[in-house]
């Protein structure tokens, strides 16, 4: 989100709102401001992207467009704001710890993430309350409170100190499980498999994970090559339909003995299209269960 200009097809990616719809909510309510080349082509910056992901956010929490038209820019942010730091599905801890990234207090995040991951179960700081804070994260953005450069660095230290906190919870012993964990995608920082290390590590699994993106013909090379009871990626929703296909279809033939999954909120509508032996799994909670 550091680009300068956008089309309307990467608006269209970004915001999972088509061209057609964004094209329209720009006539009727004049919400977005696209500046336009010599042969009519739309530009859009900045401040048009945060616009359009505040609406698909607030449309998405139960507002009509047509009433969040009706709001100026800062009333906007701060409905934002207000939905964010809406303390309905999460507990008090997720929100103490956004707080903390709201106001950049690095030093006193990290020391509220060292307490409660001393003083939860492994699966409750995982799951109920790493995982929903790093989505309120991505949000921040929208309410202005901190920039993309320091979303990037705080999801970077969660990052880091949750596969270094999952080492230290291994327990001592033969490791008779093994997990392949891998990113799938060039665009979007792997925050989320950290998470899954951190599961599988504490349940003693040998882990292979790769942090750099896997491509369909280096998956092919590890063929013989590893031999995983489980197989784990994602796919975000910027990620082709076919491509996510070719991805399945490999994983399938490369790892037939493996129990192979994969998730991702795109997958919520692509599920049915995926192999016999490809597992669609919604939320951690259930790969806890799996593991």
């Amino acid at each position: 989100m550091n680009k300068d200009t956008y089309s309307i097809k990467e608006l269209e990616i970004l915001s999972q709102i088509k061209s057609p719809t964004i094209r329209a909510w720009e006539r009727r309510y004049n919400l977005l401001h696209p500046t336009r080349t010599e042969t009519n082509i739309r530009f859009y910056d900045s401040d048009d992207l945060r616009k359009l992901l505040q609406i698909v956010f607030l449309k998405n929490a139960g507002y009509k467009v047509s009433k969040i038209a009706d709001l100026s820019q800062e009333e906007c942010t701060n409905l934002c704001n207000k939905e964010i730091f809406k303390n309905e599905n999460s507990s008090s801890s997720v929100f103490e710890l956004l707080i903390k990234v709201a106001e950049k207090d690095v030093d006193g995040f990290e020391k509220l993430y060292d307490h409660y991951l001393e003083n939860s179960l492994h699966s409750e700081f995982i799951i109920d309350i790493l995982e929903p804070l790093i989505d309120k994260i991505k949000n921040l953005w929208l309410s202005q409170k901190i920039d993309s450069c320091f979303e990037i660095y705080m999801l970077n230290r969660i990052f880091v100190k949750t596969l270094v906190a999952a080492e230290k919870e291994r327990k001592q012993g033969r490791q008779v499980n093994e997990i392949l964990i891998f990113q799938s995608d060039k665009d979007v920082f792997p925050i989320n498999l950290s998470l899954v290390y951190f599961l599988a590590a504490v349940k003693n699994y040998k882990i292979h994970y790769f942090f750099n993106p896997v491509s369909l013909k280096a998956i092919k090379k590890f063929k013989g090559m590893y031999e995983p009871d489980i197989v784990y990626t994602e796919f975000n929703e910027k990620t082709a339909e076919s491509l996510i296909e070719d991805y399945c279809n490999t994983i399938e033939d490369v790892f037939p003995a493996s129990k192979n999954i994969i998730s991702g909120k795109i997958m919520s509508k692509n599920w049915k299209k995926i192999p016999n032996k490809v597992y669609y799994i919604r939320s951690l909670n259930v790969l806890n269960q799996t593991l």
